[in-house]
């Protein structure tokens, strides 16, 4: 036992922990100069109240710092030991290389101080064995606001069984004066018996309002003639051509 070299682990051994009472227990064990020591890897585990494995661990990196040097090993036995030294230089004061994190019982496979833990990585995934290549993909977002998630239908569709026409409508029919009502159902009539398919059903219903008005007026039907008459115009007139020059 040495308590010289106890004292220089206590004040300079640069890691703490599990890997200092190691350090200690090697230096129990150790000459003045450091030499003879040659602890067995169960004595040091009990000694320290450790494992057999993290003490393995930290002798390995212990001698990768050249604090600790290997003079002879056991050859493998599970009762033949090795024979180390502490380096004679550390003990008077010179430096060694300074240790790495993960060494101790207490930071296992640490990257930082941050225990267990590795860094984000891209998940790869890989596509047809023909080309043998990957590719990187990204996980899509589950918080997606609701308004992208509702993506408008790139073909349109037959009239809505619910369609009401919109603001706009009712301001243009009560503009011109057109039966709103008359002409909705003329507009609902038509365009379900043909099966017709718009992308904007509400602007399909405003251009009928507006070629009714127009077509009413230049055959004379103007808001007062007959009601027959006038609808059955203004129908004929914006079914002729609901399709010209609107872009749906």
């Amino acid at each position: 036992m040495s308590v010289r070299v106890m004292t220089a682990v206590f004040d300079r051994y640069p890691n703490g922990g599990g890997e200092m009472l190691t350090a200690l227990a090697l230096a129990d064990h150790a000459s003045d100069d450091g030499t003879r020591v040659f602890p067995g890897i169960k004595a040091l585990a009990e000694k320290t109240r450790q494992s057999e494995r993290t003490i393995q661990y930290q002798l390995r990196r212990m001698e990768e710092s050249g604090w600790l040097i290997l003079v002879s090993a056991g050859n493998g036995g599970r009762s033949m030991t090795s024979e180390y030294r502490i380096s004679l230089d550390w003990i008077k004061g010179a430096e060694i290389a300074p240790f790495q994190k993960g060494a101790s019982d207490d930071e296992k496979g640490a990257t930082g101080d941050t225990k267990g833990c590795k860094p984000a990585q891209e998940r790869v995934q890989p596509v047809a064995p023909a080309n043998n290549r990957h590719r990187t993909i990204s996980e899509p977002s589950l918080n997606l606001p609701a308004a992208a998630a509702r993506a408008k239908p790139s073909r349109g569709t037959t009239v809505p069984s619910d369609f009401a026409p919109d603001q706009t409508a009712v301001g243009i029919a009560a503009d011109t004066g057109v039966d709103l009502q008359a002409e909705l159902a003329n507009f609902l009539d038509h365009h379900t018996a043909r099966g017709t398919v718009f992308k904007d059903w509400q602007a399909g219903f405003r251009t009928w309002l507006r070629n009714a008005v127009k077509f009413g007026q230049q055959r004379g039907q103007g808001a007062g003639a007959p009601r027959g008459q006038q609808g059955q115009n203004r129908y004929a007139a914006a079914a002729a051509t609901i399709y010209e020059g609107v872009n749906l």
